[in-house]
């Protein structure tokens, strides 16, 4: 038996996440790996309807809507993990999510999850469609000063900041 070779100088990117901006800028169904740590956890083994978690950008600049996992994240991930997350970029309804993925933990409870605090980016929005308002989503955020009005036919509470109202 006769071998050969033939060697071909090849030369490999490094593996990179997607940023948050690379994120939101990619067409649906672009496959992207991003990193953060989870603020969110939602759960069919607490009567949820969907496996679902959120996860904030490392970054700081926005959050990740991780939808329809196929496991149980309760039995995967803790609050303050940090994860990778490989899966499917999409838009629904305005939000930016990411379908048919899988969830790796990086660290376990390395990040202490804090809010970050939205009330003065609430208050000064003009609209609730507001860039400031929509742009990081999927974010933890607390907003303070909040006066809860009605509860709407389809279960979600109005809510009122300044003259800004939820509908």
């Amino acid at each position: 038996t006769v071998s050969y070779e033939k060697k071909f100088p090849r030369t490999l990117p490094a593996f990179q996440y997607a940023s948050f901006d690379d994120y939101v800028a990619a067409a649906n169904n672009t496959n992207l790996f991003v990193k953060g740590y989870v603020t969110g956890i939602i759960s069919k083994s607490v009567n949820a309807t969907n496996n679902c978690i959120y996860v904030d950008d490392m970054s700081g600049n926005g959050g990740y809507y991780v939808y329809g996992l196929a496991e149980d994240p309760a039995g995967i991930v803790s609050i303050g993990d940090v994860v990778m997350v490989n899966g499917d970029k999409d838009l629904y309804n305005g939000t930016h999510e990411l379908k048919n993925a899988t969830v790796t933990v990086l660290e376990e409870p390395a990040v202490n999850v804090v809010a970050k605090d939205f009330t003065s980016v609430y208050a000064s929005a003009t609209a609730l469609d507001d860039a400031a308002l929509v742009g990081p989503q999927a974010q933890l955020v607390k907003i303070c000063g909040v006066t809860i009005t009605t509860q709407g036919d389809n279960g979600y509470y109005h809510f009122k900041l300044g003259e800004l109202e939820s509908y």
